[in-house]
């Protein structure tokens, strides 16, 4: 009777034995089942910029419902220094949409031995020997290290940076700049054809936007020309 009692307890222990293991092979199959059904398959660029993407492979096959999406975003735009902005559309079960823009260059940068072409927050798209674009120039009063210097660095010298800003502010006020001297942080001269306009660091570069948008608008309503608008006093100075 006892080793009746013994061989039906291993029965039962061997039952539910069995049925941890196959409620284990069903749980396990459903997991690789799920990861496939969701891992990331297919992915559109539905952008009408056009570049080469640095890192998509990485995403192949990883599991849509467990990626980090703002993690993946922050990664392709370090990869990808072209890249302004990026945006991912989850499709489920296994597609994305990848959508970007990418930052145009907004001004050319005389270096030692070449040229950056900057972006609007001083970023280098773009590295040439020769410059055969119709961007204006920069020429900075020391000469920066070509080959120090790579495509996605940034310049973050406050004076490029300024120039930069005041640049963008004069392009909004239809002004075509031919070309830009930093002479030093307290001298900006901008040269529109045979014009210049002079901005400074060293004065609040919102109330220097102001007074010259200010001055160009009276101009262009009153039909007036100039030769040179100076900003970097107290009160502008105005050549005719």
């Amino acid at each position: 009777m006892q080793a009746q009692s013994l061989f039906s307890q291993f029965l039962i222990k061997l039952k539910k034995l069995i049925l941890f293991l196959i409620f284990l092979i069903l749980f396990l199959s459903l997991l690789f089942f799920l990861n496939y059904f969701f891992s990331i398959k297919t992915i559109n660029i539905i952008s009408s910029e056009r570049i080469k993407l640095t890192g998509l492979n990485n995403l192949k096959n990883k599991n849509i419902l467990l990626f980090d999406e703002k993690k993946v975003i922050d990664n392709l735009i370090q990869l990808n220094p072209l890249i302004k902005s990026l945006a991912i559309e989850k499709q489920y079960p296994d597609t994305i949409n990848i959508n970007y823009h990418l930052y145009s260059p907004l001004i050319s940068f005389k270096a030692s031995n070449g040229y950056f072409y900057l972006s609007e927050d001083g970023r280098i798209l773009t590295k040439k020997t020769e410059d055969n674009s119709l961007l204006p120039t920069i020429n900075y009063y020391q000469l920066l290290d070509y080959q120090s210097y790579h495509i996605g660095d940034r310049i973050d010298y406050i004076d490029i940076k300024n120039s930069l800003y005041f640049l963008k502010v004069l392009n909004n006020l239809s002004l075509t700049i031919d070309s830009l001297d930093i002479k030093d942080r307290d001298m900006l001269v901008f040269k529109v054809g045979t014009k210049e306009i002079l901005f400074s660091c060293d004065k609040d570069i919102e109330k220097q936007e102001y007074e010259v948008s200010e001055i160009i608008r009276t101009f262009k309503i009153e039909g007036r020309s100039f030769s040179v608008i100076d900003l970097r006093f107290d009160k502008p100075v105005v050549k005719f």
